[in-house]
């Protein structure tokens, strides 16, 4: 209730009180909604997909409608359409005409998520991954597909759209997907084949177009999606896999090594202000002269805050704007004895030693990832405008002073 807390204790203020008596706490999760911050209210709104009732359904439905964070009020939406069970083709078309009038690219991937309870909106969101060219609605779209088959609703509907063989429509849609090459729908549909719970294993003739895929690969930088689809071949065969593909990393120069300085700065501008990332090259030479070189490629350049967890992270560095993207280049990873504090810098990684262009800021201490990332540096100036960044916040320019 003390507005002038920092925002990141009252996040986590949610998250502890969300396990107590619903009649209770929703009073005050319906008043923090309205919360300034979006952190703020997209926990809270997190609370109600959670812990929500079927009787305040049409309650959340109308506190999305007036909600302005669009990743709250999308959440809302799931929570309205999880728990109607009389308006759930109402609340399903509002969500798609929002959709249809957005213009956003982010704002209508997370109107996707919010369609996943109601499993017949899958034919919608299918026509929207093959005909849609933004990566982040591709990429998005398959991922909401997936949630939709592991989902608790997917049994109920399946048997009332009989004869429809919807298992088998789902499987088809895994590899038409896979055979469009895109390396986000290529790794998420490659990934949900080798759940049990999709039970695909049966439904496909043979693995070809899985061979065919790999084929298309680039390595290294489609190396997660080369190696999901060894495992998918695997899966379907019940073969053995072999998941470590040959490719070469990237060869550091010790001379651009040691030409830059100890503690070089690199300014961020964004589209809600600058911050400065003051770099440690003896603690990471490899990892950090990785980065100024991507710096001085313009390769962070228009690129996005493609993810932020309240109390967590701001992550950034994809092309692609949906997590898929990466350099050309892979280095091994850099694990030092340094701690996660606010403001930390280290670059992201697709596993042990596969690391590349991607890297993310913690907005506050995180000891329990400390040894796993490569830390490059830390913020010195800006750190307010690293609070302030969500998805779908643009980085203008990176460069060096």
């Amino acid at each position: 209730n003390d507005t002038s807390n920092d925002y990141r204790l009252i996040t986590c203020a949610i998250k502890s009180i969300s396990k107590y008596n619903y009649a209770e706490i929703s009073p005050l999760m319906y008043r923090t909604l309205n919360s300034d911050n979006f952190n703020i209210s997209e926990q809270a709104s997190e609370f109600f997909v959670n812990f929500g009732k079927p009787e305040e359904a049409e309650k959340y439905f109308e506190k999305a409608q007036k909600n302005k964070n669009f990743q709250a009020k999308s959440k809302l939406l799931y929570a309205a359409l999880k728990f109607s069970i009389s308006k759930k083709k109402e609340i399903s078309e509002y969500i798609i005409s929002n959709y249809k009038t957005g213009n956003n690219s982010y704002v209508k991937a997370s109107l996707l998520k919010a369609m996943v309870p109601d499993i017949s909106n899958y034919k919608f969101i299918e026509k929207e991954i093959f005909t849609d060219n933004s990566p982040i609605i591709k990429t998005t779209g398959i991922e909401s597909l997936v949630s939709m088959r592991l989902s608790r609703n997917y049994e109920l509907f399946k048997h009332k759209t009989k004869p429809e063989n919807l298992d088998l429509i789902f499987a088809e849609i895994f590899k038409t997907a896979i055979l469009t090459g895109d390396v986000g729908l290529v790794t998420v549909s490659a990934k949900a084949i080798c759940m049990p719970f999709t039970d695909c294993r049966n439904l496909f003739e043979n693995t070809y177009f899985i061979k065919q895929a790999m084929t298309g690969c680039i390595l290294p930088q489609d190396i997660e999606a080369y190696t999901e689809l060894v495992k998918a071949e695997a899966y379907i065969n019940g073969t053995v896999e072999n998941t470590k593909p040959k490719f070469k990393y990237k060869s550091f120069d010790l001379k651009y090594i040691g030409a830059i300085k100890p503690e070089q700065e690199v300014k961020i501008t964004t589209n809600k202000g600058f911050f400065i990332i003051k770099t440690e090259i003896n603690e990471a030479p490899v990892s950090v002269s990785s980065f100024i070189e991507s710096v001085n490629e313009g390769f962070y350049d228009k690129t996005f805050i493609h993810r932020q967890v309240p109390g967590f992270i701001v992550q950034t560095g994809c092309t692609r704007g949906d997590g898929r993207g990466s350099l050309e280049r892979v280095i091994h990873s850099e694990i030092s004895g340094g701690e996660f504090e606010e403001g930390t810098v280290a670059l992201a990684s697709a596993g042990n030693d596969i690391v590349s262009g991607q890297w993310f800021i913690t907005i506050m201490p995180n000891p329990y990832i400390s040894g796993k990332y490569s830390i490059i540096g830390e913020i010195s100036e800006g750190m307010e405008v690293v609070h302030n960044l969500q998805v779908g916040d643009q980085i203008i320019k990176a460069e060096l002073l």
